[in-house]
C-alpha cells in the first residue's frame, strides 16, 4: 500500500490524485478535503501518538538483535 493511500486510509488525508489526472480543481479539491477540522485533528491525534513512538530506539534493537542471530 502507498504512503499516500495510508494516508487517505486513516483519515488524516485526502485522497491521492494519479499524475496523470491531476488538474488545478482536482488539486484544489484535495487541499480543501485536508483543511477540514476532522482531518486536521485526526492529524494532530496521529501526530502525538507518533511523537510518543521512540522509533529510532525500535529500529536499532531490531537491526542489533538480526545481526546477532547471523
Amino acid at each position: 500500500m502507498s504512503r499516500c493511500r495510508r494516508v487517505e486510509e486513516l483519515g488524516v488525508g485526502a485522497k491521492p490524485i494519479p499524475r496523470k489526472q491531476l488538474t488545478v480543481e482536482k488539486l484544489a479539491t484535495a487541499i480543501t478535503a485536508a483543511l477540514n477540522e476532522e482531518v486536521k485533528a485526526k492529524a494532530i491525534a496521529l501526530g502525538k501518538k507518533i511523537q510518543l513512538e521512540n522509533g529510532t530506539k525500535v529500529a536499532t534493537k531490531l537491526i542489533i538483535d538480526y545481526l546477532e542471530q547471523q
